[in-house]
């Protein structure tokens, strides 16, 4: 058992290491993002996207720098606070909000283990057994980072399960992997929760699972921390088929998206990258567009 926990974990963080870097780059190839209201053609051209005479490039930059400051905290407070879907209904804004604590907090102890498993291993058991100050405070945030995620994660998720269930718009168009996404989470935060009450109250032995795998000497563990340290690695290997990675495309909705601002000059970066993009040939038809035509035909066409 313990030699299927080990590899099972070594593969769980070689794939969402690799599923999640094959995505993050998937998103910066993907096409620019055209802003027309912001890229008229105000200089007269004709070339199928507009180019921002010197004095529109001034006002945009001018622009730009003065809600730099504002939309850094608009996107800094939607990572903390989730403003947006406040709007949406306070209660949905609760259980979604306690749920995402619990799913950071989660990340936050797993990386607190990892780490404080490297460091036992780099200065031979002196993280884990010696008695400074500094390691006390690490084992404290280590336990409460463990107990803030399981206990928020059990009621979080517990709560959107309910919630989109009784909902009848949510639950229409929620997909099944998010409810199993549920009740995941749910088993990992309980699991955890009655291994800290009942057999490893300062999560030791599972950093001391971290420990086996770095030194490549798998340990043997009860069947409880089997179970939470199985549940975890499932965990890991289901969250790239989940919108889990909004945490990161978050940032290119906020800046390639919603706040890009970059300038369309003659010459630019930005010009050969719509140039390429309005030489591919449209992929759908409609009555006001030819067959076979490309994005540059379409829009010049008067039709």
């Amino acid at each position: 058992m313990d030699i299927f926990l080990a590899l099972f974990t070594y593969f769980a963080y070689v794939f969402i290491i690799a599923a999640y870097t094959a995505k993050f780059i998937l998103y910066l190839r993907l096409p620019v993002h055209l802003r027309w209201e912001l890229f008229t053609a105000t200089d007269g051209g004709n070339s199928g996207h507009g180019h921002l005479n010197p004095e529109g490039l001034k006002r945009l930059v001018s622009w730009s720098n003065t809600k730099w400051s504002r939309n850094l905290w608009s996107f800094v407070k939607e990572y903390l606070w989730f403003p947006s879907y406040l709007s949406h209904g306070r209660v949905y804004w609760l259980v979604l909000y306690i749920a995402h604590v619990g799913f950071i907090g989660l990340i936050l102890f797993q990386f607190t283990c990892i780490t404080m498993a490297v460091g036992n291993v780099l200065w031979d058991n002196q993280p884990l057994l010696a008695p400074e100050p500094e390691v006390g405070i690490l084992i404290a945030v280590r336990i409460t980072l463990g107990v803030l995620s399981f206990a928020t994660g059990i009621f979080g998720n517990i709560g959107l399960f309910l919630y989109r269930i009784n909902n009848r718009n949510l639950r229409l168009y929620t997909p099944p992997l998010t409810f199993i996404g549920y009740c995941l989470t749910i088993a990992i935060s309980t699991s955890g929760f009655i291994l800290w009450l009942t057999s490893d109250p300062r999560f030791s032995q599972y950093v001391y699972f971290f420990v086996g795998l770095i030194k490549l000497q798998p340990i043997e563990v009860s069947n409880l921390l089997g179970l939470f340290i199985l549940l975890n690695a499932f965990h890991l290997v289901y969250l790239p088929f989940t919108p889990g990675f909004h945490y990161i495309t978050r940032a290119f909705a906020f800046f390639g998206l919603r706040w890009d601002v970059r300038p369309n000059v003659r010459g630019g970066n930005l010009e050969k990258k719509i140039s390429r993009i309005m030489k591919e040939k449209l992929t759908w038809s409609a009555p006001h567009i030819k067959p076979g035509q490309t994005w540059e035909e379409a829009a010049k066409d008067r039709r």
